[in-house]
């Protein structure tokens, strides 16, 4: 009966003190009460002095206890207590930032490791594609140097049976087909060495993916390249229009109305208006068809719809010719 109730007590006491708030309570009792500890668990004598300003009397431990105030609710209780209470906050706390900087370090080599395999990947990839590409570069170096070789064999044996029925000429032809043969050979042996270096080149490249150097360099030269040409193709197109241009004005100058023309500007120039109200719709109209001017609608300052004739871009370069060969100057709003 006893053993089972010493059992279960201190069962129950070591759950206790597993509690982090019994644990850091019972750390600080200690260390509020160490002196009472000593006295009461480790003095062997029966007896002890007593205070220094008491003499040379002798008293029981309870006495002595009593006598220097090694027990009181302060040091028993309250002390310990909040004491305790501070070192369990400043467990918890420093536990939760221990786990939260432990955690965030796992994440950054969580990541760094997913990053990691993501690249060897790319870079597995690439060599096998590479090695497909060179193998079959290789087969099919083999096999046209075989055919090739076969062929110039057959070629010998030819020449060989041949060789007393035909004339000297006919030799040459077949010896010139011989170095032809052999030419292709070289060159297929060229071909061969030219593949060797592109492995080489290959493996550079490889070795270059592994640590992430890509060169753009040519890329964005072709596309400069590429915007030039644009721009150039755009300015010939623009000089062959101004060209086409100049040809209409030309061949419009010999009309009977280029006269119109040039009154048409003059009124321009003095009115600074758009309007061409005192020309018939006759006039109006050659010019509208020659696509010289063209109908504009706009609403005035009181919302009314009215509408005007402006220049086109061809009547502006009309107008640009007409003043270059007149060589006046005039304002005219576009």
């Amino acid at each position: 009966m006893l053993k089972k109730l010493q059992e279960s007590f201190l069962g129950e006491a070591e759950k206790r003190i597993a509690n982090p708030f019994i644990g850091s309570f019972i750390i600080a009792w200690i260390f509020w009460n160490w002196d009472f500890i000593y006295v009461f668990f480790f003095l062997d004598q029966q007896y002890v002095s007593l205070k220094y300003e008491l003499g040379s009397t002798f008293f029981t431990k309870v006495e002595y206890l009593k006598a220097n105030d090694l027990y009181n609710i302060n040091d028993f209780v309250w002390n310990p207590l909040w004491s305790g209470l501070l070192v369990y906050i400043g467990i918890e706390w420093g536990t939760t930032l221990i786990n939260i900087g432990v955690e965030w370090v796992k994440n950054k080599i969580l990541k760094l490791e997913t990053v990691t395999l993501n690249e060897y990947q790319k870079i597995k990839e690439k060599i096998v594609e590479t090695n497909k590409t060179r193998r079959e570069e290789n087969s099919r170096y083999i096999e046209e140097n075989l055919k090739l070789t076969e062929s110039l064999d057959n070629m010998k044996d030819s020449i060989k049976e041949e060789a007393s029925n035909i004339a000297k000429k006919d030799i040459e032809k077949k010896n010139n087909e011989i170095k032809t043969l052999q030419k292709d050979i070289d060159n297929r042996d060229k071909r061969y060495e030219q593949l060797l270096k592109e492995k080489e080149q290959l493996l550079k490249i490889q070795d270059d993916l592994s640590e992430k150097n890509y060169n753009l360099e040519s890329i964005i030269n072709e596309k400069n390249g590429e915007i030039e040409l644009l721009k150039n193709k755009g300015k010939n197109n623009f000089s062959l229009l101004n060209d086409d241009f100049k040809k209409d004005y030309d061949n419009f100058k010999a009309t009977k109305y280029f006269k119109e023309f040039e009154d048409l500007i003059n009124d321009l120039g003095d009115s600074l208006g758009r309007y061409l109200s005192k020309y018939s719709v006759i006039q109006k109209k050659f010019f509208e068809t020659r696509g010289i001017i063209e109908l504009e609608e706009n609403y005035d300052n009181y919302g009314n719809l009215e509408y005007y004739y402006v220049f086109t871009e061809k009547g502006n370069k009309f107008v640009e010719y007409y003043l270059d060969d007149s060589s006046k100057e005039f304002d005219i709003p576009f």
